[in-house]
């Protein structure tokens, strides 16, 4: 039951002879709704085109009167002569409800009495919406001409949540796939050299190349990767590095157009990568080419992550997929002998092994673990399965072990259809400086060795499903996950490999499970808040799994599944700590959603402009406060001690990373990544920041961030880190190659800098660059 109701006859008086009579109405005041709709979608209403038809409003006290349109539609054969009214005109009457405040927070129409339809096929009208109660309203529409069209004595709001329609619309919703696009673009003029024969001695290019190695075995995959982690760790850690680019170089590591991804170890890398770009943004950029490397055509696309294919660069962006109805039956599970199902005793695994019996009427299953029958609630599994109808046997196998995978798969009837589910996996999560060679491989066996083996040991027999679970961290590169987002891109890849050979396989990257389990259950509410301000939704168990069926329907190859809060990752957009894999999900009429460093600090410096030094100083601890608040998910910023260690506000090394970088935004310069280490307390952060970064006091017009005589102190200051220095100096090189080169082109120019102050030098800048 979606609604009910009763259908009486009554008689009803003409409406809109009195309070619609005379329009526009009279002693109204007029409402400037523009922006109304992206302030609506951030809330978490998404009207597209069609439902955007208010053309004008106006208020006179309890009251609001609209005109409103039905927008030209592309079939026509859905036009106003189909319905009494049509639903988006009806819809965008009652928009009318926010301008009003007639109800607050997110509302759908509830409960309609009295309502009377007088007139049919109308597409423009004029309505008039009036408070009558608590979240309740009447309603009165009319044509152009004043004549009636509908009238409902009241309306009744009622209060819903986002997760409430989320759970009922999300599903269909949460499939997604990255769509790599042609860029136009013209190449920059840089300098450029090679990660391998840098001279420690010489200053640093403004961009470097790190050719990455390649190969599909687990040795190549293991080795390359590390290989990749210390040069990563060694250009974010070095000062000398600080003002320079890391460009990252593979081949062949992602598809593009139905390619093939011909290095494993190359895909595995882009997930690493993503990660530490995540951790410490802009320095570091990943180029996947398929010839020799324009670094200059790479960085000038201001992009994290490119593909190069014959000089053209692409770039991905997250679409929606469409997943087709269809029902499990369909599947590759529902056609096989016996489903193998790797980690198979585990929460996932369990939850997986009920799935398939139930909804894909599997009768055969293996389960794998390493302990086997020992592990936790193994037994018990195996007797729920049997009263489900299905024979389940839990064998005790390293599936990382190419051996143990032979002995598995030779116990299997090689005469059916075998379905191969893999869904072990571990975590040690740690922020990039903190990874280790035993760490990443940790990660990586458990995902990426079993997984090689199956597919190598699996080639000669029929395998009618290949479905791997992968991970959205390997899509997206979570912060602290370098390692396992390196094995999930890893699975994403080989999916592709197996489809361009003609074999079976998908790899789903799935978002947050709401249901705890070995590698979520150690989520605490900072990390919870973390990954929600990032656009993930934990999804409950029985929304993935339809997901997961979804997904297989749909049969592509790689397709994320995930919950997405699009309006939270919107916000956070604002201030350019989204990946741009959402830009084309996120961003309203062509609009980017981020600030860059230079407009968000030249708004600090007008803050701070003309202020006392005192004043300053606290500007600044608020500056910091509202970060701390911002990465703790705390509300109220009075709650927070400037005199408390960082460590015990609730600050891990994560969170110290996330901290950094949007105080890094705020400020305009990119701080040390030992930055709460260095000043433990929001006090001594901000006295740091408050002599580093405070601009004159005299009040002036002109007042500068920085003079020179204040530059030379703080290069020659032991209190000033070496990384604030390099981007000191890294600024002034810059002034002065660009007063070089206005003076190259034009040496008709005299000017005499002596006696100049340094306010006449910055004036010269301004008036030159």
């Amino acid at each position: 039951l979606h609604a009910q109701g009763s259908l009486s006859a009554v008689a009803v008086a003409e409406l809109g002879s009195e309070s619609l009579a005379v329009w526009p109405p009279t002693e109204a005041t007029p409402i400037d709704f523009d922006g109304m709709y992206d302030s609506l979608s951030d809330m978490g209403y998404g009207y597209g085109p069609v439902f955007q038809g208010l053309r004008s409003a106006w208020r006179r006290g309890e009251e609001v009167f609209v005109e409103a349109v039905l927008p030209e539609l592309v079939d026509t054969g859905a036009g106003a002569d189909r319905f009494g009214i049509h639903p988006a005109l009806l819809d965008v009457v009652l928009h009318s409800v926010f301008m009003g405040g007639f109800a607050q927070g997110m509302v759908l129409p509830f409960s309609w009495s009295g309502v009377s339809l007088r007139q049919t096929g109308v597409g423009s009208v004029r309505a008039r919406i009036a408070a009558v109660g608590p979240d309740t309203v009447s309603v009165e529409v009319v044509d152009t001409a004043g004549r009636p069209v509908l009238s409902a004595e009241s309306l009744m709001m009622r209060p819903v949540s986002l997760q409430e329609l989320s759970a009922a619309g999300a599903v269909r919703d949460g499939l997604f796939r990255v769509e790599w696009s042609p860029m136009p673009g013209e190449p920059t003029t840089v300098t450029t050299g090679v990660f391998t024969d840098l001279d420690p001695e010489q200053a640093v290019p403004d961009v470097v190349v790190f050719d990455c190695g390649d190969g599909n075995t687990v040795d190549a995959v293991h080795g390359v990767v590390g290989g990749v982690l210390a040069v990563v760790q060694q250009w974010l850690s070095d000062p000398h590095y600080a003002a320079s680019t890391l460009l990252v170089v593979t081949r062949g590591a992602v598809a593009v157009e139905g390619e093939d991804v011909t290095s494993l170890a190359g895909a595995a890398v882009w997930g690493l990568v993503r990660s530490a770009q995540a951790e410490d943004p802009g320095r570091i950029v990943l180029a996947d080419v398929d010839d020799d490397v324009d670094a200059a055509l790479v960085v000038a696309s201001g992009e994290p992550q490119v593909v190069v294919r014959a000089g053209v660069v692409h770039v991905g962006r997250l679409a929606r997929v469409t997943a087709p109805v269809s029902e499990p039956a369909m599947s590759g599970l529902s056609g096989a002998g016996t489903v193998l199902i790797t980690g198979g005793t585990g929460t996932l695994g369990a939850m997986l092994a009920r799935h398939v019996v139930v909804e894909h009427g599997a009768r055969h299953l293996v389960l794998t673990s390493r302990r086997g029958l020992e592990a936790p609630g193994a037994q018990e599994l195996v007797a729920e399965l049997s009263q489900l109808g299905a024979r389940a046997e839990v064998v005790a196998a390293d599936m990382a072990d190419r051996a143990a995978v032979e002995r598995v798969l030779a116990d299997i009837d090689s005469e059916e259809p075998l379905a191969v589910i893999h869904a072990a996996g571990v975590l040690d999560d740690g922020v990039i400086g903190s990874m280790t060679p035993q760490r990443l491989d940790t990660v990586l066996t458990p995902k990426v060795d079993a997984a090689l083996h199956l597919h190598e040991a699996s080639l000669d027999r029929v395998v009618s499903a290949f479905v791997m679970f992968s991970s959205a961290a390997g899509v997206f590169g979570t912060p602290g996950q370098s390692n396992y987002a390196a094995a999930n891109a890893f699975l994403d890849a080989l999916a592709v490999h197996r489809r361009h050979a003609g074999l079976h396989a998908q790899s789903l990257a799935w978002g947050l499970w709401a249901q705890a389990s070995g590698m979520t259950g150690h989520l605490d509410d900072t990390d919870a808040a973390r990954l929600s301000r990032g656009g993930f939704v934990p999804m409950p168990a029985e929304e993935a799994f339809e997901l997961f069926d979804l997904a297989l329907a749909e049969g592509g190859a790689n397709t994320l599944t995930a919950r997405l809060d699009l309006a939270a990752a919107r916000a956070q957009a604002g201030s350019g700590f989204v990946s741009a894999l959402l830009q084309n999900l996120i961003t309203r009429g062509g609009r980017r959603g981020s600030r860059s460093a230079e407009t968000t600090a030249s708004g600090l410096a007008q803050r701070l402009a003309g202020l006392s030094e005192t004043e300053q100083q606290l500007l600044i601890i608020d500056v910091v406060r509202q970060q701390v608040a911002a990465v703790l998910g705390h509300r109220d910023l009075d709650t927070i001690d400037i005199d408390q260690n960082f460590r015990d506000l609730g600050f891990d090394s994560l969170t110290a990373v996330e901290f950094r970088n949007r105080l890094s935004g705020e400020i305009g310069s990119r701080l040390a990544p030992t930055l709460v280490f260095d000043y433990p307390t929001i006090e001594t952060l901000s006295t740091h920041l408050s002599e580093t970064f405070a601009v004159a006091s005299t009040g002036t017009e002109n007042s500068r961030a920085l003079d020179l005589d204040r530059i030379g102190e703080l290069l020659d200051s032991d209190d000033v880190d070496e990384t604030t220095k390099d981007e000191i100096i890294v600024q002034l090189e810059d002034l002065l190659k660009r007063a070089n080169s206005r003076k190259a082109t034009q040496v008709q120019e005299s000017v005499d800098f002596t006696g100049a102050t340094a306010e006449d030098l910055f004036a010269f800048f301004d008036k030159t660059v």
